[in-house]
């Protein structure tokens, strides 16, 4: 009881020093001179435009000073818009919140999954495995820009016209800021972990979470690095497409193998294309910066026909597995999810082919319609896993 009682309170301890490091980041303010100090002059924002032709005119957007990437004489008015950003908004943008559906949606199946185990629903257990996605979602999404600052800000002198915001070279943050509220959204992640594991009688789920660190840290901090070696991919794989959904489905339902587990080596197939895809969109740069992913490797043709046939192949074993897996799946498990991802798929097809596929919006599109698919998918598989285990009082784990 006693040692229950310190791994209880180091838990506590864990959570509220990340609690902490996550409020000392966000009192580091951005040093985003001297734009921002000619825009804090303002008295609306109303007067934007008007601003806005001053700066053009009067400051040049810094570069490297290389020969290649010359400085510029104008000021990119996005960039200027996001100088009016208050730091809510700021802080919104460095958490990335377009991708979280991606781990949202791992975690709603593992979830899903452990309630299919006893066909009923751990509410404490689905409270304390969302609390722990959300802050590890935000911990990889601060650190992994804390960590690719340098390619960030090539990529952001490569395209200045670029939609996608880059927090830390768009000088948004300060990378200090970006860094202590990542490490304190890590360890405030860790201490959910330990109350998890103690509320709910859970041994290992402790482990499991700093497993997950483990990966994050072997894909993104040095001497590792697999993100910059080619092997990024493949970790996102395992991490998304089995270690969070087990972890969860674990949290949910106390069954360290449960039956639902047959439905991931399909979704580990999903994740793996859309981590491949991701490289689609910023190819240049990572070349540059030396950046060794399966699109600087192959080129963007081989990983747009990777992806289409990875999204193939999982929707293939998905409708296969009430064949090789009926006591875990059923017909009406998986239909439904095959089928909206069908629809999807020629979407998908449909973007592959377009004219303007290597254009920057041609990327974008088809990388949208890839997620879409994927995330079509595991959502309504993860409901329907849920509902079938709870009609048939459950589907066995152990």
């Amino acid at each position: 009881m006693f040692a229950r009682g310190v791994v209880f309170a180091c838990g506590l301890a864990s959570t509220a020093g990340g609690t902490v490091l996550v409020v000392a980041g966000r009192c580091v303010h951005a040093p985003i001179a001297p734009i921002v100090n000619a825009s804090a002059r303002l008295r609306s924002r109303n007067d934007h435009m008007t601003t806005y032709e001053t700066l053009r005119r009067s400051l040049p957007w810094r570069q490297d000073g290389s020969s290649m990437h010359p400085t510029r004489t104008t000021v990119d008015s996005r960039k200027v818009t996001a100088d009016f950003l208050s730091s809510r908004d700021r802080w919104l943008v460095a958490l990335k919140l377009t991708r979280w559906p991606t781990w949202l949606t791992s975690a709603g199946l593992g979830q899903a999954i452990g309630v299919a185990v006893d066909g009923r629903v751990s509410w404490m257990g689905l409270v304390l495995g969302t609390v722990f996605v959300v802050l590890f979602a935000a911990c990889v999404a601060l650190l992994n820009d804390w960590c690719d600052q340098s390619i960030d800000g090539l990529q952001r002198r490569l395209f200045p016209e670029a939609t996608v915001a880059r927090p830390i070279p768009d000088r948004m943050l300060e990378p200090l800021s970006v860094l202590y509220a990542g490490v304190g959204c890590g360890f405030a992640a860790i201490g959910f972990a330990v109350i998890a594991e103690l509320a709910l009688d859970r041994p290992g789920l402790v482990v499991g979470a700093l497993v997950a660190l483990a990966l994050f840290g072997a894909y993104s901090f040095p001497p590792i690095r697999l993100n910059y070696r080619g092997g990024g991919e493949v970790l996102v794989m395992v991490g998304i497409g089995f270690g969070l959904p087990w972890w969860q489905a674990y949290c949910q339902s106390g069954a360290a193998k449960p039956g639902g587990l047959v439905l991931l080596p399909a979704f580990a197939l999903l994740a793996l294309a859309e981590a491949i895809g991701s490289g689609l969109a910023h190819e240049s740069s990572d070349r540059l910066g030396g950046k060794t992913t399966f699109v600087t490797e192959y080129g963007g043709l081989a990983v747009r026909q990777a992806i289409d046939g990875l999204v193939l192949g999982a929707m293939i074993t998905w409708a296969i597995l009430p064949r090789l897996a009926p006591e875990y799946a059923t017909m009406s498990m998986v239909l439904p999810s095959v089928g909206v991802m069908a629809w999807s798929y020629s979407r998908l097809l449909a973007a592959r082919s377009a004219p303007d596929v290597e254009t920057q919006h041609g990327v974008a599109d088809y990388l949208q319609r890839t997620r879409s698919c994927i995330l079509r998918g595991g959502i309504l598989m993860a409901v329907m896993v849920a509902v079938v285990g709870v009609l048939r009082g459950g589907i066995g784990g152990a």
